[in-house]
C-alpha cells in the first residue's frame, strides 16, 4: 500500500470520526434512543459534559477534523507534511477514546451496568466502541510517524489528568457519611469509600499513560515494517 493511499484512507476515517462525534453529541444531548432505552449515559443538555465519554470523543473529533484539514492540503501539495504538533494531539486524542473503550469494556459494563450490552446501544454504540476503534486503527496502522518524540508521548495523560482533577474535586465536595452518592460518582470508581480514591486515581493515570505508550509503540513499528516493505 502506498504512502497517498495510506493517505486517503485516514482522511476517509478522520472524517467519519468527526461526523460520528456530532451525531453521537446530538443524540444525547436531545435524548434519541433509536436502540431501546439507554441505562448508560443519562445525563442530556449540557450536563453530558460532565462524562469523560463525551468528553473524549469531542476531543477526538475535533483532532480528527482538523487532521483531516491537513490531509487535504498534504494530498493537494500545499504543504510537505504534517506538522509533528498535529501528530502529537492525534496521539492524545487517541487515547482518550482508547481509554473510555478500555474502562467500559473490562470495568463498567462487567460490574457496574445493568447489563455488559447497555453501555453498547444508542449514543453509546457510537461512543463507547465505533468511533475508539476507527480512531486505534486510523493512527496505528495509516498514521504511522517516526515525528512524535518519546518524551512527548506524556502529553497522552493530559486530557485524563484533567479530568481526573474535576472528577476528584466533585466527589470530594458531595461526601455524605463516608460516601459519595452516585450522581456525583457516575463511574462507580469510590463507591466503597472515598480512601479509594488514593488507589483509583494513580491507577487510572498510569494505565492512561501505558495506553499511550502502546500506541505510540504500535505506530511507530508499523510506519518502520511499512518503510522497510517500500525499501525491498
Amino acid at each position: 500500500m502506498t504512502q497517498k493511499t495510506k493517505q486517503i484512507i485516514s482522511l476517509v476515517l478522520n472524517i467519519m470520526i468527526s461526523v460520528l462525534m456530532v451525531v453521537s453529541v446530538l443524540l444525547m444531548v436531545f435524548g434519541v434512543q433509536f436502540m431501546g432505552e439507554d441505562l448508560a449515559l443519562v445525563s442530556t443538555k449540557s450536563e453530558v459534559l460532565k462524562f469523560f465519554t463525551v468528553d473524549s470523543n469531542i476531543l477526538m473529533g475535533v483532532i480528527s477534523a482538523v487532521y483531516a484539514v491537513y490531509l487535504i492540503l498534504l494530498l493537494a501539495g500545499k504543504i510537505a507534511a504534517i506538522p509533528r504538533w498535529l501528530h502529537v494531539l492525534k496521539l492524545t486524542g487517541t487515547v482518550g477514546v482508547a481509554l473510555t473503550f478500555l474502562t467500559v469494556v473490562f470495568f463498567l459494563a462487567p460490574f457496574v451496568a445493568p447489563t455488559f450490552w447497555s453501555l453498547f446501544i444508542n449514543a453509546s454504540l457510537f461512543m463507547h466502541f465505533i468511533t475508539p476503534v476507527l480512531a486505534i486503527i486510523t493512527f496505528v496502522f495509516f498514521e504511522g510517524t517516526p515525528a512524535i518524540k518519546w518524551r512527548e508521548t506524556f502529553w497522552g495523560v493530559l486530557p485524563m489528568g484533567l479530568y481526573a482533577i474535576f472528577y476528584t474535586t466533585n466527589a470530594l465536595t458531595h461526601v455524605v457519611d463516608g460516601k459519595v452518592p452516585y450522581q456525583y460518582d457516575w463511574y462507580a470508581f469510590v463507591q466503597g469509600g472515598v480512601w479509594q480514591m488514593a488507589i483509583v486515581l494513580p491507577l487510572m493515570l498510569a494505565f492512561t499513560y501505558l495506553i499511550c505508550w502502546l500506541l505510540w509503540l504500535t505506530n511507530r513499528a508499523v510506519y518502520r515494517a511499512s518503510t522497510r516493505r517500500l525499501q525491498e
